[in-house]
């Protein structure tokens, strides 16, 4: 009939119902609880009883004092709640034994009851949960003009022992998502409330959320749960990732002949009001908006969209480096990271892609500068570069001019630099160029990145 404990020092509840068959009110009702000491720790009651010594037997002189008296047809309920001390043999339920030999009515009658009634531990924590693969988010169609607004529906199942008349579900967000040391600390989105859940079944529920005025980037999102009928009953919560309000899968460069298309690709859009494109002629500095002052965004969309634009006029050999903006509709900017491009009379079809293997390094760390090149189309001949700069300072060649042949259909990934921080070097932002010149001099490809080194 209940939940039983599975560890030691679980909680195990029992609930002692009693009724008024009679025809008059009962004024004064004691009641006796008896439990096995082998088995239970007694920790408290509601309504608190008039003994705590855990010997075996609670008492409580009258009820009515804390309760109220009890009318014909009416029904009053105590919790008793104990901790597991150990297990009893296998098979045997843990029982409590509610004594209730007699009441006192309005006349000042003695009035019998029914002396004994075994009470089982009682079933408050019947287990319902959510998962977060089934939690759906879509854009409200009737938002009002000028707000961004997403319908959450997430379905709550419930594993037994039990069904539920009705649950309780709330959601929250996280306030700080960029501060992972405070997580969790959750602001409210809404609750919602179930009809019944049977054993074995689930239903939905829905809530709106308005996230016109958010920055974009990934917030967790928690549903916790409940049952109405036992709200002392916690239950495990869910989290998940929902992405507000632009999510930007991919940000790349096509160089050609004096110019250099833009092509970005958005998984999810919430509240964009649009794209700014920036560029410059150094990778750390100096960038200027370029195009029309808003390219349109989707608003809010879940379907897959890809931008492009392109850049005309430019100085072949030239590298530009390019941030793209998402605007959302409070008019915030984030930027992505930079691209790169260098426009050639006949580009060349491969990429470079460097990057070191940390963000930030101490001294005694160990820094490789990795670099990944694909080649998807002819062959090409040139001298490979790995430039290194301080920031503000002017780039000194780790290595210089070395021969190399890409052969056609060609991908590699590798360290090409190798170093031991030792104390002795700049602290500060460090940027790091891999360039493929031709063997006439001119730029063909360049790719950066960037990383910090502490002392």
């Amino acid at each position: 009939m209940g939940t039983p404990p599975k560890f030691y020092n679980d909680p195990v509840v029992f609930r002692i119902t009693i009724t008024n068959d009679g025809e008059t009110t009962i004024v004064v009702l004691p009641l006796i609880d008896t439990y096995p000491v082998t088995y239970l720790q007694y920790e408290n009651a509601e309504p608190a009883s008039d003994d705590n010594l855990d010997d075996g037997e609670i008492i409580w002189s009258d009820l009515t004092e804390q309760l109220g008296d009890l009318e014909p047809g009416e029904s009053i309920s105590v919790l008793v709640n104990f901790r597991l001390k150990s297990f009893p043999p296998d098979g045997e339920q843990i029982e409590n034994i509610a004594l209730v030999e007699f009441g006192i009515d309005e006349l000042g009658r003695v009035v019998t009851a029914d002396a004994r009634v075994f009470v089982l531990t009682d079933p408050q924590c019947t287990e319902l949960y959510v998962n977060n693969t089934e939690i759906l988010v879509t854009p409200d169609p009737n938002a009002p003009p000028g707000r961004n607004i997403l319908i959450i529906s997430a379905t709550v199942r419930n594993k037994g022992p039990f069904g539920v008349t009705q649950a309780r579900v709330d959601f929250f967000y996280e306030k700080t998502p960029s501060l992972p040391e405070d997580d969790p600390n959750p602001a409210v989105i809404g609750t919602a409330e179930t009809g019944a859940i049977l054993v074995g079944s689930g239903v939905m529920v829905s809530i709106p959320w308005d996230v016109t005025e958010f920055e974009q980037g990934n917030r967790p999102v928690y549903v916790f749960p409940s049952t109405v009928e036992y709200p002392e009953c916690l239950l495990d919560y869910t989290q998940t990732d929902i992405t507000v309000p632009v999510k930007l899968s991919a940000f790349e460069t096509l160089p050609g002949d004096t110019q250099v298309e833009l092509v970005w690709t958005t998984e999810t859009e919430v509240n964009n009001l649009g794209f700014r494109i920036y560029r410059s002629q150094t990778y750390s500095g100096n960038y200027a908006q370029i195009g029309p002052n808003l390219i349109p965004g989707a608003g809010t969309s879940f379907t897959r969209k890809t931008y492009r634009f392109t850049d005309l006029r430019l100085t072949n050999g030239q590298p530009y480096f390019y941030k793209l903006a998402t605007v959302d509709g409070a008019g915030h900017e984030e930027l992505s990271p930079i691209a790169i491009a260098v426009p050639a009379e006949r580009p060349v079809a491969m990429t470079l892609h460097t990057r070191a293997d940390d963000w930030i390094y101490a001294v005694g760390d160990r820094w490789q500068q990795l670099v990944k090149a694909e080649n998807s189309g002819t062959a090409v001949t040139g001298r490979f570069w790995l430039l290194l700069a301080a920031e503000g300072a002017a780039p000194v060649a780790l290595f210089a001019d070395v021969p190399v042949t890409i052969p056609a259909g060609f991908t590699a990934e590798g360290a090409v630099f190798d170093h031991r921080w030792t104390g002795n070097e700049q602290p500060g932002r460090y940027i790091v160029y891999a360039a493929l010149m031709s063997e006439s001099g001119s730029l063909l490809l360049l790719d950066a990145a960037d990383f910090s080194y502490r002392q």
